[in-house]
């Protein structure tokens, strides 16, 4: 049962990468009805599905759905497999970012806080996901003309960036690149485009 599941998937994964996406949700959408007859027991791999599911909505522009996928998996994480999940992050930052497409700024700011508190709680204070979520918010901020904000948290950001590489890696400095351009736009009463800051690059993992 479980071998015939990873054909599916693996088919889902194939049709999604040749850009065909209802292909692939139809893939994977039975990769979960054959869980749901055969096995009936949470798998890693059922919680793999609901996120999958998510991002091939997410990317088709079906956003309700993409967001019904993705918090399904969020929950099925938190209560089967508890906080330290590896896919955690990655789904957070995928639901803030349908939140940040639909200009629901302040759910985007509301999750991205969950995960930075959660990403804490796991790890030790100074790593890269911390790091990510200081930046997420800050991008965040700076779109909501939170400019106090956007700037402590993208201090916080290169603080944590500092203390994991060495001063000439290009994440600290391309942090500290974003943290000055906050600055100056700060000053200067303006709000960022995409093309002026460079933002964070993390989520849609399959």
């Amino acid at each position: 049962m479980e071998s015939l599941c990873d054909i599916y998937s693996r088919l889902g994964k194939i049709f999604y990468h040749m850009t065909e996406y209802q292909s692939a949700i139809v893939r994977e959408i039975t990769v979960l009805k054959i869980f749901e007859m055969g096995l009936r027991q949470m798998t890693p791999k059922v919680v793999q599905s609901y996120s999958k599911l998510g991002l091939y909505e997410m990317v088709i522009g079906n956003r309700s759905r993409a967001l019904y996928f993705l918090h399904k998996s969020l929950l099925l994480m938190l209560v089967n497999y508890g906080e330290t999940y590896p896919d955690l992050l990655v789904t957070f930052a995928n639901i803030a970012r349908i939140y940040q497409q639909d200009k629901e700024s302040k759910n985007a700011v509301n999750c991205y806080i969950k995960a930075l508190e959660l990403v804490k709680s796991v790890n030790c204070k100074y790593h890269i996901n911390v790091s990510f979520c200081c930046s997420s918010l800050a991008s965040l901020h700076y779109e909501m003309k939170e400019f106090k904000k956007a700037i402590e948290y993208q201090t916080d950001s290169v603080a944590t960036l500092c203390e994991i590489f060495d001063e000439r890696d290009s994440r600290l400095t391309d942090a500290k690149k974003i943290l000055k351009v906050y600055c100056e736009l700060a000053q200067q009463g303006n709000v960022y485009t995409p093309q002026q800051v460079p933002g964070p690059n993390v989520g849609q993992k399959t």
